[in-house]
Formats: C-alpha cells, structure tokens, sequence
C-alpha cells in the first residue's frame, strides 16, 4: 500500500508548495511560524493559512467577513463552491473532492474555508486551495459581487 506521510513530510510539503508562490512572487510579505502562513496576495490583501498536521486540514479561518448567513452572497457562494467540485467541469479546474473535501463554514457573519487532505494529496491539496480561494475572490465576487470587494476591501472600482 501507499507509505504513510509522517506529520514532518506533510508539513513540509506545505512549506514548500507556499514558499514557491512566494519565490514566484505571487505572494508578498510571506511568513511562516509552526502552521501558520501569512502573505499578501490578490489586491494586495493580508491572508492567513493554517495548517493542522495532525488532522491533515488546511484552513482560511477568516476568508471574508460581514456575509450574513442565509444571505444572497452566502447561498451563492455555497453553490459556486459546489460547482467548483462538479464533474461537470473541466478536469484541470475542477476539485477533486476523493482528494481533497472543502468545507464552507459562516460562524456570525465570517467565512472560513477547510480543506481536509485525503491520503498523501498533499501537493495537490495545497494547490487546489489556493487555486479555490483564487478563484472565489477573481470569477466568483470580482465578476458577481463585485460591490463586496469595494465595500469591504477598498478594492477600487474598475
């Protein structure tokens, strides 16, 4: 069967993957301390990445604020999120959940998003995070809300 990953191989993986967005500057102002990563990335935002290596679980604990829950953002990006997992779509943009299952969460107002790593998918774990995240802010708010972005952001307007 598959080896294992010993916990420092996990974490080590996710190091490296976000230490080369950084080196690629796509990523600014990068840090790192024992599972926490903290960059500035689309429009020049602050980013916070945890990584719990126990559970296998990537996290953005506070992606986005003020969305009430129930709301038609939160029901919207609910969906975007699932349609970003369909089988539907193309198989280089689509989120494999066998590998990687997403979790949306709004506690009180506040988005977070965990991702939990099947097996050794470490690699592809971080990548599609990032790649989801990305995607949330540039094709789902930027194109959808993008009045969201203004307002809570002070992302200029086009």
């Amino acid at each position: 069967g598959l080896r294992t990953l010993v916990k420092t191989d996990r974490a080590a993986i996710v190091s490296r993957v976000l230490a080369a967005y950084a080196r690629r500057g796509v990523f600014r102002s990068y840090s790192q301390g024992s599972g926490e990563f903290r960059f500035r990335w689309l429009w020049n935002l602050p980013f916070h990445l945890r990584f719990d290596e126990k559970r296998g679980v990537l996290s953005f604990p506070k992606l986005l604020s003020q969305i009430p829950s129930g709301s038609v953002l939160d029901r919207e990006l609910r969906a975007f999120l699932k349609s970003c997992q369909s089988p539907d779509r193309l198989e280089h943009r689509r989120l494999d959940p066998k590998r990687l299952a997403v979790r949306y969460a709004n506690r009180r107002g506040t988005v977070g998003l965990t991702f939990r790593v099947a097996g050794t998918n470490y690699e592809y774990g971080v990548r599609k995070a990032i790649q989801l995240v990305n995607e949330v802010f540039l094709t789902f708010l930027n194109v959808n809300h993008p009045n969201y972005l203004v307002e809570h952001f002070s992302i200029p307007e086009e």
